[in-house]
Order: structure tokens, then C-alpha cells, then sequence
């Protein structure tokens, strides 16, 4: 009688522990394919909203050339496709840093505001920069800011911090910025690191002010480009924490046998940050 229990009792847990392991295998089946289906939608989305951010760009590049608009400052416009509205950014390649033109002293403000750096190293590097992009100018000079990694003691993280305020193509013969489509933080370089007079400049050309003063930022840093080189970004969400960026450079002057000449371009799957 004992031993038929004892049999009893390990065939139950015997049992037991098979259940167990079936629904370890089931659960990390399922974990597997809830992941392959996030990717697929992620890759779904990535191809989609890449696809969707190319055409409004086109599409609001020809309305802007149809109307002969003229860019004043950097600007927001809704366009509508596929039963989306998608913003639009547009601003002018002037209102960033030009690898390939730049000034020193620029070069160094720019180094020590946004890329933290002291200022003897700031100068250091601003320097190497310079003496690289000379060797490269007899070769056609850099076409991408991804170029200066080649710039000897040039760090990853000081180029990440920099690298979204950097064009390879810009009309400014001078390499100086025009303010008015400067970004924000770019705005704080151009006022040699006074945040409160670039946060009171931004403020006013986000409201449309006309005849922007521009007295306030450092005379040396800013100009006027020929504005025909142009910045497109669209942003296409998808739900109410994610959505794709697509970046467009475009050459927007006579271009014979074209509307416009493709610069570069860019994308990225972006997560919208909490305020």
C-alpha cells in the first residue's frame, strides 16, 4: 500500500514539473513572437513613415518653388497626404555651422557652448579643424559632418553634441550664421553663451517679430546667406510616443533640367521626451 502512494506521489509531481516546463516553453514562445511582431512593426513604421516624410517634402518643396516664397525665418507648414498632417520644418542651411567655411573663432565658441569643452582645448581642436579641412579642400573638401571623426583628438561625444548644428553646405561664402534660422541652442553660441539673450531672440522670431535685432549677438559670428540651400524635416507619428524623422537637404536654386538638387538625407526612428 506504501509504495503504491510513493508511486502515486512521484507520478503527480512528475506531472507537475511537465506542466511547469510546458508553460515555460509557451511563455517564451509567446515573449518570442510579441517581440518578432514589435519589429515588424517598428520595421512597418521606419519604411512608412520614411516613405511619407519624402513625399511631403517633395510636395512642399514644389508649392514653395510654384509661389516663389521667399524663406524669412525658420518655419512650421502643415501638409496634408494620405489623410495625414504632417509638420513640416523648413529653414535655410545658413543657419548652421559650415564644416568646410566656418571661421576659428566661431569654431571655437561653438566648441566650448555646446560641445563643453575648456577653452584651451576648445582652441586646440577648433585648430586641428582647421589645418584638416585645408588638406581636404584639394580633394573637394568634407561633404558630410561625419568627416571631422577624422580630426585628430575629435571625440564621439564632442561630435554627438555638435553634430545636429553642422552642414557640409551652406550659402554662406563667409561661413558665418544667419540667426534668423539658427536653432535655439546655435542662437547660444551666437551670443558668445548668454542664454537669456538667445532665449529672447528665439522667442521673438517664434512670434514673427519683424525687423529682429540682431545688435545683442556677436557681430562677428553672423550674416546673410543666399537662403536657397534648404533643410526639410518631417516628422511622422505614429502613436502618441513615437514617430519617424526624415531629414532632406535641398539645393533649391537653378538647377538646369531639375526643380531642385538632393544635398543629403537622413532618418531616424525618434521617442517623444515627457516635458
Amino acid at each position: 500500500m506504501m509504495r503504491i502512494r510513493s508511486s502515486s506521489g512521484f507520478a503527480l509531481i512528475a506531472v507537475l514539473w511537465t506542466v511547469a516546463a510546458l508553460g515555460i516553453i509557451v511563455g517564451g514562445v509567446v515573449s518570442a513572437q510579441r517581440q518578432e511582431v514589435r519589429l515588424i512593426t517598428a520595421s512597418r513604421q521606419a519604411v512608412e513613415g520614411r516613405a511619407i516624410g519624402q513625399a511631403v517634402t517633395y510636395i512642399l518643396a514644389k508649392d514653395i518653388l510654384a509661389g516663389n516664397q521667399k524663406l524669412q525665418y525658420t518655419r512650421q507648414y502643415p501638409v496634408a497626404y494620405m489623410g495625414r498632417l504632417v509638420q513640416v520644418e523648413v529653414m535655410a542651411l545658413d543657419g548652421l555651422v559650415d564644416i568646410n567655411k566656418t571661421p576659428k573663432p566661431l569654431l571655437i565658441q561653438m566648441l566650448m557652448t555646446l560641445g563643453e569643452l575648456p577653452p584651451q582645448e576648445a582652441e586646440a581642436l577648433a585648430q586641428k579643424w582647421v589645418d584638416q579641412r585645408e588638406t581636404a579642400r584639394f580633394t573637394g573638401g568634407w561633404h558630410t559632418p561625419a568627416e571631422l571623426m577624422g580630426v585628430p583628438t575629435m571625440q564621439y561625444d564632442i561630435f554627438a553634441r555638435i553634430a545636429p548644428y553642422l552642414t557640409a553646405h551652406s550659402d554662406m561664402g563667409s561661413g558665418l550664421v544667419d540667426p534668423l534660422f539658427a536653432p535655439s541652442a546655435l542662437l547660444k553660441v551666437l551670443s558668445k553663451g548668454n542664454a537669456a539673450i538667445a532665449a529672447e531672440f528665439s522667442d521673438a522670431r517664434q512670434k514673427g517679430v519683424i525687423g529682429l535685432d540682431t545688435t545683442r549677438l556677436e557681430q562677428a559670428f553672423i550674416g546673410v546667406g543666399g537662403r536657397k540651400k534648404v533643410r526639410f524635416t518631417a516628422n511622422v507619428g505614429f502613436d502618441a510616443e513615437s514617430f519617424v524623422s526624415t531629414i532632406t537637404d535641398l539645393d533649391m536654386g537653378s538647377t538646369p533640367g531639375q526643380p531642385w538638387r538632393v544635398l543629403q538625407t537622413s532618418w531616424s526612428n525618434q521617442r517623444r521626451v515627457s516635458p
